[in-house]
């Protein structure tokens, strides 16, 4: 279509404002205002003062960016800042210094309503394959406006970024896209197509402030999305404006219960634990059902030893009592029927008044109350704002070993310690030193000496330990054997000490290795790869 093309966009002009970059290398960007030029530019075209202008994809010059390359000093009579026009005129380009046009007349309506239309379609194709992007190459549009409406381009226009960017549109690369528009396939990962787009008009009505009322109208539709929307939104909190606007567009308590949750995950990812919880609360308040707001009102409520309320909580949201923090919470709740009196030894084996133990959901002994501590420090380190450590940590290494690396995420990496900065005013003071006391526990090295198959362990220190500690832990009976050496970190609780991350086993051949990379006060990237199965 090259020579179609160039007889159907003869006499047009495309204006552009000179960059000082631009100026100093001789080199225009031309992927955006100049895409059509760009285009046309790829077999050469000449220019009406001699030479060629050519186009060179992915230049350096540019950070990877579609780059015109003219003549030597064919831009040393403009300056930065300048507004040059470039007109195709009798197949030779033109450039022309310009004025700022003020008036954007039906021409920019025109430009704007078929940029917009190209890109939500970009957006329906990628929710049905995400490898096709989710975004209307520029110079595709400008090439169907050029022949459905000759002469379109016959007068100059503002540059388009600024015809665009006004309108809210995001350009990158060549591309229009959608404000909130997915850029790779892992940012839609787990939604349905539907779903991409009601996700993706969502993020960019939360990002332009255009339409507040669209979050509010399509969030309930999806909990998947809401889920979504809410982990991005403690990543990258709102502004106060943004909030502001969502209250005020809400048309009724669900609404109303939905904008303040979005204000409760911004506190989150702005440090405010405060604030969060009381934001939170406002929106169960507002919105009862609401099941994020739960969720997080379950892991705060845990967190400040209310124990029975935040299992309750966990249950509206339909969590079983196998999901979540429930299993962690059953040790901790009143026994409904109980024949042992106030004053008589608890039945739990801590050695204390059944009154001051178990009787007592807020008294019950530390041993029992450890596993919560470390339940809600899991929770945490899975948080939206530290997923990523916690994900860079698995992906170094490799699979099988999650558990191993929030242990690591937990007291290599600091999340443990922020925990305690950011919500340990919430904890007891027992709670709060232990939690101190795990941060400065290291990662050892333990050989295993007994088993009793699915009940309990024995294990030791390698490689000079002699007393074997005992470690009741079902599970971890359930598969070492008597010699297997175990790297691990035994957590103290009051009683007897737990490994609460699953241990790796390490091969004979390796316990030198491992010796001698604990022995350096490793980093936790390094420990993740000396986890991987093929290191």
């Amino acid at each position: 279509m090259g020579a179609d093309l160039l007889a159907t966009v003869d006499g047009s002009v495309f204006t552009h404002v000179l960059t000082e970059t631009e100026r100093a290398t001789g080199v225009l960007a031309g992927d955006d205002d100049l895409a059509l030029w760009a285009r046309l530019a790829d077999d050469g075209l000449p220019l009406r003062e001699g030479g060629w202008v050519r186009c060179r994809r992915f230049s350096d010059l540019l950070d990877g960016g579609t780059a015109l390359h003219g003549p030597s000093g064919w831009l040393a009579g403009f300056e930065a800042d300048d507004l040059l026009e470039f007109r195709l005129r009798g197949g030779a380009l033109e450039i022309e210094l310009g004025s700022r046009p003020d008036v954007f007349d039906a021409r920019v309506i025109t430009v704007g309503q078929r940029f917009s239309e190209a890109a939500v379609e970009a957006l329906h194709r990628y929710a049905e394959d995400p490898w096709t992007g989710s975004g209307a190459l520029i110079v595709d549009v400008l090439t169907d406006l050029a022949v459905e409406y000759p002469g379109l381009f016959d007068e100059p226009l503002p540059p388009l970024t600024s015809m665009l960017l006004p309108g809210q549109f995001e350009l990158s690369a060549g591309y229009v896209h959608l404000p909130g528009a997915p850029r790779s396939p892992a940012e839609t990962a787990g939604l349905a197509n539907g779903e991409i787009v009601k996700f993706a008009l969502i993020r960019g009505a939360l990002l332009t402030n255009i339409e507040p009322a669209l979050p509010l109208r399509l969030l309930p539709e999806s909990l998947t999305v809401l889920n979504r929307v809410a982990d991005e939104v403690e990543t990258a909190p709102l502004t106060e404006q943004t909030l502001k606007a969502l209250l005020a567009a809400a048309a009724d308590r669900d609404q109303q219960g939905l904008a303040v949750f979005l204000g409760a995950r911004s506190a989150l990812g702005g440090s405010r634990p405060l604030d969060a919880l009381r934001l939170t609360e406002e929106s169960l308040d507002l919105a009862p059902g609401l099941v994020p707001a739960l969720l997080d009102a379950a892991e705060f409520a845990a967190t400040r030893g209310e124990t029975v309320r935040a299992d309750a909580l966990l249950q509206r949201a339909g969590l079983t009592p196998e999901q979540g923090l429930r299993p962690a919470l059953q040790g901790l709740l009143p026994h409904t029927v109980s024949t042992t009196g106030r004053n008589q030894p608890c039945p739990c084996g801590s050695g204390q008044k059944y009154k001051k133990c178990c009787l007592s959901p807020r008294e019950r002994a530390l041993p029992r109350r450890a596993p919560l501590l470390h339940a809600l420090l899991v929770a945490y380190a899975s948080r939206p704002t530290r997923r990523e450590r916690l994900g860079a940590l698995i992906e170094l290494a490799g699979g099988g070993t999650a558990s191993a690396c929030v242990d690591l995420a937990l007291f290599e990496a600091g999340t443990a310690a922020e925990f305690l900065g950011e919500r340990g005013e919430w904890l007891r003071l027992d709670e709060h030193s232990l939690i101190g006391r795990w941060c400065q526990t290291p990662l050892a090295l333990y050989e295993v000496v007994h088993v009793i198959h699915g009940h309990s362990a024995q294990i030791r220190p390698v490689p000079d330990g002699t007393d074997p500690i005992p470690v009741n832990d079902g599970a971890l009976a359930g598969w070492v054997s008597r010699g297997d050496v175990l790297l691990g970190r035994l957590l103290a609780t009051g009683a007897e000490p737990r490994l609460f991350s699953t241990p790796l086993r390490i091969a004979p051949g390796r316990v030198p290795e491992a010796l001698a990379l604990l022995a350096d006060s490793p980093d936790p990237k390094s420990l993740a790869k000396f986890f991987a199965p093929n290191a």
